[in-house]
């Protein structure tokens, strides 16, 4: 199982080494990519990210993705999430995130 979680992007098992943002944002990088490469011309993708109060912000890493993938961003909604809706309890808020192709 272990051989698995080391392959899976955003792993839960990653989330504690030191490289986990930058290994995160580099398979986020090849994703973004081939998610322009296959979409249609025309076509939205829909992307929604949790930020943690504990972790950094990423939403001008992500920004900056997927507009070097192609990807124009059209909307960004950030919607802050109840305490006691909250899925870990570290989850402060998550952001919808638009983007044309």
């Amino acid at each position: 199982l272990e051989e698995f979680r080391k392959l899976e992007t955003g792993a839960r098992s990653k989330r504690h080494r030191q490289t986990a943002l930058q290994q995160y944002m580099d398979e986020l990088s090849m994703v973004t990519q081939q998610l322009y490469r296959v979409l249609k011309p025309g076509a939205v993708l829909g992307m929604v990210v949790g930020e943690s109060a504990r972790r950094e912000a990423v939403l001008s890493q992500i920004e900056r993705l997927l507009r070097s993938a192609g990807f124009k961003v059209n909307l960004i909604v950030n919607r802050k999430i109840a305490l006691q809706r909250r899925q870990p309890a570290s989850l402060v808020n998550e952001l919808l995130i638009l983007a044309g192709k």
